[in-house]
Protein backbone atom coordinates (compact mmCIF):
# COMPACT_ATOMS: atom_id res chain seq x y z
CA UNK A 1 0.00 0.00 0.00
CA UNK A 2 2.80 2.55 0.97
CA UNK A 3 3.93 1.83 -2.32
CA UNK A 4 0.62 2.86 -4.21
CA UNK A 5 0.55 6.16 -2.12
CA UNK A 6 4.35 7.01 -3.36
CA UNK A 7 2.54 6.43 -6.76
CA UNK A 8 -0.45 8.66 -6.16
CA UNK A 9 1.91 11.77 -4.46
CA UNK A 10 4.31 11.43 -7.48
CA UNK A 11 1.51 11.98 -9.71
CA UNK A 12 -0.02 15.08 -7.93
CA UNK A 13 3.53 16.58 -7.41
CA UNK A 14 3.80 16.16 -11.01
CA UNK A 15 0.76 18.07 -11.85
CA UNK A 16 1.69 20.78 -9.42
CA UNK A 17 5.00 21.14 -10.24
CA UNK A 18 3.92 21.52 -14.00
CA UNK A 19 1.07 23.68 -12.92
CA UNK A 20 -1.54 21.43 -14.16
CA UNK A 21 -5.24 21.31 -13.42
CA UNK A 22 -6.16 18.35 -12.53
CA UNK A 23 -9.66 16.53 -11.26
CA UNK A 24 -8.88 14.85 -7.57
CA UNK A 25 -11.16 12.55 -7.69
CA UNK A 26 -9.56 10.93 -10.73
CA UNK A 27 -6.46 10.64 -8.96
CA UNK A 28 -8.30 8.91 -6.10
CA UNK A 29 -9.49 6.72 -8.49
CA UNK A 30 -6.32 5.28 -9.36
CA UNK A 31 -4.86 4.88 -5.59
CA UNK A 32 -8.12 3.25 -5.31
CA UNK A 33 -7.47 0.73 -7.84
CA UNK A 34 -3.86 -0.01 -7.75
CA UNK A 35 -4.32 -0.40 -3.63
CA UNK A 36 -6.76 -2.93 -4.47
CA UNK A 37 -5.16 -4.73 -7.47
CA UNK A 38 -1.98 -5.01 -5.39
CA UNK A 39 -3.01 -6.03 -2.18
CA UNK A 40 -6.08 -8.57 -3.31
CA UNK A 41 -5.02 -9.89 -6.85
CA UNK A 42 -1.18 -9.16 -6.05
CA UNK A 43 -1.53 -7.67 -9.85
CA UNK A 44 0.84 -4.02 -10.51
CA UNK A 45 -1.04 -2.09 -12.65
CA UNK A 46 0.22 1.34 -12.14
CA UNK A 47 -2.14 3.56 -12.50
CA UNK A 48 -1.06 6.73 -10.93
CA UNK A 49 2.32 6.25 -13.22
CA UNK A 50 0.18 5.69 -16.31
CA UNK A 51 -2.01 8.72 -15.89
CA UNK A 52 -3.08 10.19 -19.10
CA UNK A 53 0.22 7.98 -20.68
CA UNK A 54 -1.60 4.61 -21.38
CA UNK A 55 -5.56 3.51 -21.54
CA UNK A 56 -6.54 1.51 -18.82
CA UNK A 57 -9.02 -0.49 -20.12
CA UNK A 58 -10.04 -1.81 -16.35
CA UNK A 59 -10.98 1.63 -14.98
CA UNK A 60 -12.79 2.41 -18.22
CA UNK A 61 -15.07 -0.61 -17.64
CA UNK A 62 -15.69 0.18 -13.64
CA UNK A 63 -16.40 4.01 -14.32
CA UNK A 64 -19.03 2.36 -16.78
CA UNK A 65 -20.04 -0.26 -14.42
CA UNK A 66 -20.32 1.97 -11.16
CA UNK A 67 -22.40 4.99 -13.68
CA UNK A 68 -24.81 2.28 -14.97
CA UNK A 69 -25.74 1.83 -10.82
CA UNK A 70 -26.51 5.15 -10.15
Amino acid sequence: MEKCQNDFMGLIDHKVENNEAFDIFECFQYLTLDTISETAFGIELNSAKTAGKVANPLLDSLREYFAGML
